[in-house]
């Protein structure tokens, strides 16, 4: 028994995904998998170039967006160092008062041992 060679079906159907659905026409709806589908055709066809925009384009948003997720860490990083130096001075200035108050502290304790240590008239 012979075979016969593959003769190829001359019935178009439509793109399919792999889960046997119509792909849609919208390159914006594509998923990624069928956009690097599209890139596979020919590189002067429609196709390829549609999907190549997309893909710019998705890539551009991606940009877009990690720049603005950039710039909002970057403000909180400066308010962060704005607080940070606010929290120093406060710290300077409670070691200014505690200082103070050692430094009374201490001249109260000495002035307490002269008036102990001293005779009495």
């Amino acid at each position: 028994m012979a075979l016969r060679p593959l003769q190829r079906s001359r019935i178009i159907l439509p793109a399919m995904t792999t889960k046997g659905r119509k792909m849609p026409d919208d390159p914006t709806e594509m998923s990624l998998h069928a956009l690097t589908q599209e890139m596979r055709k020919r590189e002067d066809s429609l196709e390829h170039l549609t999907a190549k925009a997309e893909l710019l384009r998705r890539q551009m948003l991606a940009q877009l967006e990690a720049n603005v997720a950039q710039k909002a860490a970057a403000e909180a990083q400066v308010e962060a160092a704005r607080i940070g130096r606010v929290n120093a001075w406060l710290m300077f200035a409670s070691v200014i008062v505690a200082l103070t108050v050692a430094i009374a502290s201490a001249f109260s304790a000495y002035f307490a041992y002269l008036a102990a240590n001293q005779p009495h008239l």
